[in-house]
């Protein structure tokens, strides 16, 4: 096991890579996801661990939802100021040279500032990638440890119904996780039940 030491190195390239573009919107988010890995990594194997990494990836999600967002808008302010660009240089021999500089500079800072939000989108799909392929790890060495299938499957359902919640997912997952361990591990049914009802009721709340 690498105990996500790709995950932390696609998490520094991402660090870097916003600082060598002066892209310092979420440098602090960046590094506190940083942080919350090495956390996460400290711990030993085991449903710690495996819940430290989930909420490092909900972070994660949460970050690139606000870069998404952000990288729209960056795009269709370097479309506008492409489009002004276009006129302005048409225009210029009557408009005169001041105003073309003025379109040249914008243009490029549009684009330099979507260039930015792509790259730090693409770093972080990276990063969510590893992240969940850390967690698949964790789930094969909880089932080599011992630890049921129902639970196994009912743990999946149960991130499967915290991607279409809303709200913050990870005291969502602790209390669901709190409620499985409460119906016991040998239960099986009943764990299952618990999961696919949590999962209907995250559908049944989809507008």
């Amino acid at each position: 096991m690498d105990d996500g030491v790709r995950t932390r190195e696609l998490v520094e390239a991402f660090i870097r890579d916003l600082d060598e573009r002066g892209h310092r919107a979420y440098l602090s988010y960046a590094r506190d996801l940083a942080h919350d890995l090495a956390e996460a990594v400290e711990l030993e194997t085991g449903d710690a661990r495996f819940l430290a990494l989930a909420e490092a990836r909900d972070k994660a999600r949460s970050l690139r939802h606000s870069v998404v967002s952000d990288q729209r808008r960056a795009a269709k302010a370097e479309n506008a100021a492409r489009t002004d660009l276009e006129f302005v240089s048409d225009a210029s021999p009557w408009i005169g040279q001041e105003r073309l500089t003025q379109a040249q500079d914008e243009s490029y800072a549009t684009r330099r500032n979507y260039a930015a939000h792509a790259s730090a989108s693409t770093h972080l799909r990276k990063i969510i990638r590893s992240i969940g392929r850390d967690l698949a790890r964790e789930a094969a060495a909880a089932r080599a440890g011992g630890t049921p299938r129902a639970v196994t499957a009912s743990r999946r359902l149960i991130e499967l119904s915290l991607r279409l919640a809303v709200q913050d997912p990870a005291p969502r997952r602790r209390d669901h996780w709190t409620k499985l361990h409460k119906l016991g591990p040998h239960p099986n049914r009943a764990q299952l039940r618990y999961a696919v009802v949590v999962l209907l009721r995250e559908f049944g709340s989809l507008p």
